[in-house]
């Protein structure tokens, strides 16, 4: 903010330059010593940032209204800024609206009447309507009072001595004389001459006398070689005149010696000053009028050699330098800059002249950080204490150069040896904003005060975590909640301790977060993810629900809300949350940021799910013919479905109950039928096997399954049997995928049966790999898969408890359709016609070959 303000006043000067009087430097917007603005204050600047900017922009074009228009809406903000008061007065001023800037001087001074603002544009009214009764009425009133720079009190004062001037009135002269004395105003050389005569020529005139004027003529020759011009006439004491070294009388006494007299062209010498002879008190007061006179002029080239000459004859001191200043700064800053260097010797300058230079480099603020830290070299040299304006004035010439860390320091400076609630506000903020510079902890330490409490342990930690010290940015965090427990401040320590893959204090530190902020459902929602992580998904649940209440737009919540009703069995609630899902996944899959192929498969996974929880019953046909003919002595039957070689036809029927224990261990109960075929036919054979049984996954991550099944078998020696299994399966992409032209599918299976009376066992592994190829031009969704498959099989199923074993390896082709999808569910209906060949490779079983034509329907 301060590298800001020093910005807009360099630009606002620059415009102010151009006008016709030095009064119109009041209309300058910022105060460069103005104090940092309080931080209430900060949100009527940043409401009215956009207004000014264009503003400005508008003026610049000459768009007088446009700019007036927005100056208006700004000053209705924040009718305190100075800076807007002034620049739209100037507009009004343009317009010929006296009306317009006596309304804001009137509110100006009806609501801070100590304040010079109301008081300075009053007289300006005086200035712009040539009413000097006006200027003399309202002039002392804003001298006398504090709130306006000293640059722009000596342009006021120049208008009122004008004024004072062209009234005649001895006793307001001499008033006013007292009031810029008392004051320590400075007004502009050539005012002071006029000032000077006019008090010589009043007291000569009281005495009957004609005041003593002398002639000086200008020194130096022009580019062409002819002769100087008549300088302006000067007051000169009757000492200078009888002390005067006649070897220089010629040049001296120019009284009667005009430009037309002298040669067109001289080859002498410049002479040297006349001031020489005269002590320096005099002399320099005299070479100040002389000088700053020319600078009136314009005649810059002149008054620079003028002082060079002055300089190599020695005759430049610091005491002229702090005259020339006065009556420079105020519109002469290139000059004054000329002749003012950065310098710390006191014997070369002056304090005063420091920092008149200091306030000419506006629009250098190196130089004028430069001047001002000379300021207070110089007074320390003389043993006296800093000068707080040029503390402040370096401090805010360092923000804006970008020497942030300096700037701190000076700031800091003036801070202890002033307290100043506004500038300590400022510093710390600039302290909050760069906790590395070891001058951040100094002001920490010594001014709390002006800090919130743990703010800068806060900033510490942040600095910490961008630099990856993570274990000096948890305890640095730790000692900001310390000084002040906030929700915000333990939800950013959550994250680093995610970071830090400390899941532990991670969920420690969001149950604090939501301890002190229970009404926040990001971090309902964020500690809802951190349960589920810790398997605690009741807890979860409440979490993320709560979340969702208190912010009904976190609807990517709600797909995960269903997926934990899902776990906990709750099939109803699971439903609505996943058909809610499907109707809205556009956006909530535009928030999570999923889109393309991603988003479909979600979407997919969406819809699977709802057919999964809505359909409790399925069921299955399948057939299988066997094209070869089988050996005599074939093997029997497996009542497992698995590892078998003849034909059958098969149907089964599945219920789901409720889970016993949770959602991801289902029970169902079953029923099922198979009926022999005989070779290369549909034909019937004996063989017949009927079960009723129940089924229970075991695992939640894997699918291992139990059951137990009453058989009946009209081949086997024990028609009734009980049979206990134990199986399990992982499958890679057998279900229908919504993306990609083709992929690959994988499924193996393991099952392990004991017939209970028959005390015989059946073994079986099977392995199958393809790759589906989409079928476009089908309709629905079909797939072509080229597959290789193997089967090792084992059972002592007979009357003897012989081992029987086998296995084999095939190759095959399956052509395979899915029906039944609609908006929120997925297809539930699967069809398989495939041809498959075998080729024993092991065992001992007497079929080695086979031809199988497999159709099945799955529900």
């Amino acid at each position: 903010m301060i590298s800001q303000t020093y910005t807009r006043e360099k630009i606002i000067t620059k415009r102010l330059k151009s006008q016709l009087l030095p009064l119109a430097l009041v209309l300058c917007a910022v105060n460069t010593h103005a104090h940092a603005y309080k931080i209430s204050e900060e949100w009527r600047n940043f409401r009215t940032y956009p207004r000014t900017e264009r503003a400005y922009a508008l003026l610049k074009k000459g768009d007088l209204a446009g700019a007036r228009n927005l100056f208006e809406q700004v000053y209705q903000i924040n009718p305190k800024r100075k800076d807007i008061s002034f620049e739209l007065a100037r507009i009004c001023a343009r317009q010929a609206d006296i009306a317009c800037i006596d309304a804001i001087a009137q509110k100006w001074i009806s609501r801070q009447p100590e304040d010079a603002t109301g008081y300075m544009l009053k007289g300006y009214i005086g200035y712009l309507t040539k009413n000097e009764s006006q200027i003399i009425k309202y002039a002392p009133l804003a001298l006398q009072r504090p709130g306006a720079p000293e640059t722009f009190r000596s342009s006021l004062a120049e208008a009122w001595v004008a004024a004072l001037i062209n009234s005649d009135d001895a006793t307001a002269i001499k008033q006013a004389e007292q009031l810029l004395k008392t004051q320590k105003i400075s007004i502009a050389g050539d005012k002071l001459v006029q000032w000077e005569q006019h008090r010589q020529s009043a007291q000569q005139a009281s005495q009957g006398k004609q005041p003593i004027t002398k002639q000086f003529q200008q020194e130096g020759e022009d580019k062409t070689g002819t002769a100087p011009s008549e300088l302006s006439k000067q007051v000169a004491t009757q000492a200078a005149r009888q002390n005067r070294n006649p070897a220089q009388s010629t040049y001296t006494k120019s009284k009667g010696i005009s430009p037309q007299s002298l040669p067109a062209k001289t080859k002498e010498p410049i002479p040297q000053f006349p001031y020489a002879e005269l002590n320096q008190a005099e002399r320099n007061n005299q070479l100040s009028v002389h000088l700053i006179a020319l600078a009136e002029q314009q005649q810059n080239a002149v008054f620079l050699n003028k002082v060079s000459r002055l300089q190599s004859d020695h005759l430049f001191n610091p005491a002229l330098q702090a005259s020339l200043a006065r009556g420079l700064q105020t519109q002469h800053c290139d000059l004054l800059l000329a002749i003012t260097p950065i310098e710390t010797n006191a014997k070369l300058t002056t304090p005063y002249s420091q920092m008149a230079a200091a306030f000419c480099s506006k629009n250098n603020p190196r130089r004028a950080a430069g001047h001002f830290a000379a300021v207070n070299q110089l007074r320390s040299q003389n043993n006296q204490s800093p000068d707080l304006i040029a503390l402040r004035g370096e401090g805010d010439a360092l923000m804006a150069d970008g020497q942030t860390e300096q700037a701190m320091q000076r700031w800091y400076q003036l801070l202890q040896i002033e307290p100043q609630a506004q500038l300590g506000e400022t510093l710390a903020a600039y302290a909050l904003h760069n906790p590395q510079f070891t001058i951040s902890h100094s002001i920490a330490n010594r001014f709390p005060q002006y800090f919130p409490a743990g703010s800068l342990a806060l900033q510490q930690a942040r600095h910490a975590v961008n630099n990856g010290d993570y274990n000096n940015a948890v305890q640095l965090f730790s000692r900001s909640l310390t000084e002040n427990p906030d929700a915000d401040i333990w939800y950013e320590l959550s994250l680093l301790h995610k970071k830090n893959q400390q899941s532990a204090k991670q969920g420690e530190a969001l149950a604090m977060a939501i301890k002190l902020a229970p009404q926040n459902a990001l971090f309902h929602a964020e500690y809802g993810f951190w349960l589920i992580n810790a398997q605690d998904n009741v807890a979860a649940l409440e979490n993320l629900q709560e979340a969702i209440r208190l912010e009904p737009t976190r609807i990517e919540l709600q797909p995960q809300i269903a997926f934990l009703h899902m776990q906990q069995g709750n099939r109803e609630a699971a439903i609505i949350d996943l058909r809610a899902s499907i109707d809205q996944h556009a956006a909530i899959q535009a928030k999570m940021g999923i889109s393309g192929d991603a988003a479909t498969q979600q979407l997919f996974n969406w819809q699977r799910n709802v057919q999964t929880l809505e359909d409790r019953w399925n069921w299955l046909v399948n057939t299988q013919i066997r094209l070869n003919t089988a050996p005599d002595t074939s093997s029997a039957t497996s009542p497992v479905q698995y590892g078998q070689y003849n034909g059958y036809i098969n149907t089964a029927l599945t219920y789901r109950l409720d889970p016993i224990r949770d959602a991801a261990r289902p029970t169902w109960i079953f029923v099922r039928a198979n009926q022999g075929l005989n070779d290369q036919s549909l034909s019937f054979t004996p063989d017949k096997t009927l079960g009723l049984g129940v089924t229970q996954r075991l695992l939640k991550d894997y699918m291992v399954i139990g059951s137990a099944e009453w058989l009946y078998r009209t081949e086997a020696t024990y028609k009734n049997d009980m049979m206990v299994r134990l199986s399990g399966s992982h499958s890679i992409n057998t279900d229908w995928q919504p993306t990609g032209n083709n992929w690959l599918t994988f499924n193996l299976y393991g099952d392990a049966a004991w017939l209970v009376r028959a005390e015989s066992y059946y073994l079986t592994t099977s392995v199958e790999a393809g790759q589906q190829y989409r079928l476009p031009w089908l309709d629905g969704k079909s797939t072509l898969m080229p597959f290789i498959s193997s089967i090792a099989t084992a059972n002592n199923d007979n009357p003897t408890h012989t081992i029987v074993s086998r296995v084999d390896v095939g190759v095959g082709l399956a052509l395979q359709t899915w029906h039944g999808a609609d908006p929120w569910r997925a297809p539930d209906l699967r069809q398989r016609l495939s041809l498959e060949v075998r080729q024993a490779i092991g065992g001992n079983t007497d079929d080695d070959f086979a031809v199988l034509l497999r159709w099945g329907l799955f529900h």
